[in-house]
């Protein structure tokens, strides 16, 4: 841990002044000549080289969380702090001397001591951090422009560069986690740095710049407006979505397959490849073989500035050569860590879209004499209810009795002739719950319906769909395909214990200990939500008491603090109305009225004790 740090000596002083002796053989980064501050920026210019610059800001950070650890906010990260030693990217950090410990009474006068710093605070220290990390990567740090006239970054180097810049406001910051997405990003630099290098170049044909990229962007680039349309193809390429089809078809040596189209490349060298072809990706593009795109693809206008961005890149532009096949196969293991979380989560949300069909329930239809009333009566299906019992379900009757139990007329419902997911022939009815009664001796349900029974036989009941299926399916793969960018949630995912709440916020709204009638499995979720992660995920089927639990959780805050105030959301009105019921179950009879405020629309804005309920996802379905 001492080599992370420029170790004190001793301390001097004489009437006027004091001085701190430092045991340092180097020099600080503020006192690099011009020549030597350029040469470590050109380090950037290749993986291997920005790998290290990592490794260098990596042991600054580690002694930045040891200070931290030890109750001391440094305040003076920058390039006087830096001391290099050893080589270009051995740092070491200083002026530890100055810092402030946190507990400290007389902050004030510290602050002015401190220089730059506005706010005393870990989270500004690692901001400070996140600057000079842009400025060793000549990055500035309101626009990654000048980066981009040099080099290009990994996605992963840009997300953590973004991530350190601006720190979370509300809650802990968790030095480890930087250390380990440093380590992470420095790794994968030295991994990819040994096959392949930071940037390919590639210039389209006239034809291709002048109708086929305009022709794919829907008319939103003007075909004059060259740059917005080069500058469109390198964005679009850049993502980390892009593959490589394994097979190009006959006229090119490459295709690129991004989200949204399709790119057609012949090599007119090693390092320089030309678009040839363009178009809008299609339903025969198939990306399941295809690798992921490690290298960036630089898009120019022509040959002669590939040439000069070639020239000016040096070691920096990879090969175009292996780009396919073999290398490809190579790489086929090499996925991204949080690629393994993006696809648990995918599997997630096919459980979501399917686990609809387990709402669907089989029923027997009764004519009752009047045309917009029907009797329906459960049906038992030993298949169903076989495949209900594997995941751990009731059986099918017993869970639509469970679910008219607390049907308040919230829920449309609808009749169907099969159990699969699609909304089954036009024209369908819509019902609305009645009453719970009685048929023969056998638990029945009225319903109201708004039009008569035509064209198929109903041997189904379920909720009706807000949207229909394309519309359910589109918004959850849109789902699906934004959070494959969102490397915080997606490591909040894999270990929410990384992700901790502000301790105040523990402070201000923590739970008692929970009720002895919750289960051992409600026991231990209750514990890990009380020790202060940010993220939780409470999940199980069905009528496992999910609501209640998160009722008692609520109601527990609000006996330890009358006055809280909490938020809980939900993304349909049955869940909302639930958990209103649970709620008011569980508080008193003269707390109810002032406690719950259930508005999906506006802010409760008066009661001092409000449970709104809005339209988003808390309580799994």
């Amino acid at each position: 841990m001492r080599d992370l740090f420029v170790e004190a000596i001793e301390l001097v002083s004489d009437e006027t002044a004091f001085a701190v002796v430092l045991a340092a053989s180097g020099c600080t980064l503020n006192c690099l000549s011009v020549r030597e501050w350029n040469e470590l920026q050109n380090t950037a210019l290749e993986n291997a080289g920005r790998a290290k610059i990592w490794l260098g800001i990596k042991r600054v950070a580690e002694a930045l969380d040891a200070c931290h650890g030890a109750g001391l906010v440094h305040g003076t990260i920058g390039r006087s702090a830096i001391v290099v030693e050893n080589g270009p990217t051995t740092f070491r950090l200083s002026g530890c001397e100055a810092a402030v410990a946190i507990g400290d009474p007389d902050l004030g006068s510290a602050a002015r001591a401190l220089g730059h710093t506005e706010v005393l605070s870990f989270r500004r220290d690692w901001a400070d951090l996140g600057r000079l990390a842009s400025d060793l990567f000549g990055i500035a740090c309101d626009s990654q422009s000048s980066a981009e006239t040099r080099y290009m970054m990994l996605d992963a180097e840009k997300q953590l560069l973004q991530s350190m810049l601006a720190p979370p406001v509300h809650r802990h910051v968790d030095g480890r986690a930087i250390i380990a997405d440093i380590a992470a990003v420095a790794q994968e630099l030295e991994r990819i740095g040994a096959s392949t290098d930071s940037i390919l170049l590639a210039y389209p044909d006239r034809h291709v710049i002048r109708s086929e990229i305009p022709s794919v962007t829907s008319g939103a680039i003007s075909p004059d407006d060259t740059n917005k349309l080069l500058q469109y193809v390198t964005d679009d390429l850049a993502k980390s979505t892009t593959r490589v089809a394994r097979t190009a078809p006959r006229h090119c040596d490459v295709q690129l397959i991004s989200d949204h189209a399709c790119y057609d490349l012949k090599r007119a060298n090693d390092r320089i490849a030309r678009i040839v072809g363009c178009r809008l990706r299609s339903s025969d593009d198939r990306v399941q073989d295809a690798q992921t795109l490690v290298p960036q693809v630089r898009v120019v206008l022509n040959r002669k500035e590939a040439e000069a961005e070639c020239r000016r890149a040096g070691h920096g532009a990879g090969s175009w050569v292996n780009l396919s096949g073999e290398e490809c196969e190579s790489n086929r293991s090499k996925q991204r860590p949080a690629m393994t979380v993006w696809y648990a989560l995918v599997l997630s949300e096919a459980f979501s879209l399917l686990s609809q069909r387990f709402r669907t329930y089989p029923i027997t239809v009764h004519e009752t004499g009047e045309a917009s009333r029907l009797l329906i009566t459960p049906r038992v299906e030993p298949t169903v209810d076989a495949a209900r019992a594997e995941l751990g379900l009731q059986p099918a009757a017993a869970e639509l009795a469970r679910e008219m139990a607390f049907e308040d007329g919230s829920i449309e419902w609808t009749l169907s002739e099969f159990d699969g997911l699609g909304s089954g022939p036009s024209g369908v009815p819509t019902l609305d719950f009645d009453e719970t009664t009685k048929l023969n001796g056998v638990q029945a349900y009225r319903f109201s319906s708004d039009r008569p029974i035509n064209g198929f036989t109903p041997r189904y009941l379920r909720p009706k769909p807000d949207k229909g299926l394309l519309q359910a399916v589109s918004r959850r793969l849109a789902s699906v395909v934004a959070a494959r960018e969102q490397n915080d949630l997606l490591r909040a995912l894999d270990d929410p214990r990384r992700v901790r709440a502000d301790s105040l916020i523990a402070e201000i709204a923590s739970p008692g200990s929970p009720p002895a009638t919750l289960d051992a499995s409600k026991h231990a979720a209750w514990y890990a939500i009380t020790r202060g992660a940010a993220l939780n995920l409470v999940i199980g089927p069905p009528g496992v008491g999910k609501s209640f639990f998160v009722a008692e959780l609520i109601a527990s805050i609000l006996d330890a603090t009358p006055d809280a105030r909490i938020l809980v959301s939900s993304q349909n009105h049955e869940a909302l109305a639930l958990m209103e019921r649970s709620l008011k179950k569980r508080l008193t009879a003269a707390r109810c009225q002032s406690a719950l405020n259930v508005d999906p629309l506006s802010a409760c804005k008066s009661d001092p004790l409000c449970v709104e309920l809005a339209r988003c996802c808390v309580v799994s379905k």
